[in-house]
């Protein structure tokens, strides 16, 4: 009996240690090696081929006050347009203040990605993980259990230069 090993089979654990924005709406795990380019920010695994995204899109949709005016599940008919291969699972989660699509996928190179999208009242949040083969499948409760979003409140805050770190 011959046993061939395929090297692409064999990922080593990922360090992952919290990221949290400037603005604290958003904590998740992430690599070292963190990138920001035009409000996406990066974290390439070297090492093993992988990638988490965040991706923050404001919308503003609270200040119209017309009932009714934004529903977060406007976004389900773009999803089968726009993730790549197969959708294996995707399940609508609603909370008081934050409602997410969790959406895991196979491309047809047979690459597990796994995609999150937190609708807020500010914003629409993505966080994404892809990688080689099974990359994301073995990580992705690294990442993806340990994602916390601000709650809204309708107390107000002080803000300043320091807290955003824009010095």
């Amino acid at each position: 009996m011959s046993l061939v090993l395929d090297i692409e089979a064999f990922f080593k654990k990922p360090n992952f240690t919290k990221f949290v924005a400037s603005d604290k709406m958003i904590e998740v795990p992430l690599l070292v090696n963190e990138i920001t380019e035009d409000g996406t920010i990066g974290s390439p695994d070297y090492a093993n081929g992988g990638l988490i995204r965040i991706i923050r899109k404001n919308h503003n949709f609270f200040i119209h006050k017309k009932e009714n005016f934004y529903n977060p599940k406007s976004l389900d008919s773009l999803f089968y347009e726009n993730i790549p291969g197969t959708i294996i699972k995707k399940e609508f989660v609603e909370n008081e203040n934050i409602s997410y699509y969790d959406i895991k996928n196979r491309t047809k190179t047979g690459n597990d990605q796994h995609y999150r999208f937190y609708i807020t009242p500010l914003e629409i949040i993505l966080v994404s993980m892809s990688g080689l083969n099974n990359y994301t499948s073995l990580f992705e409760d690294d990442v993806f259990k340990n994602i916390n979003i601000k709650q809204a409140t309708k107390q107000l805050g002080k803000i300043t230069s320091k807290t955003l770190h824009l010095v």
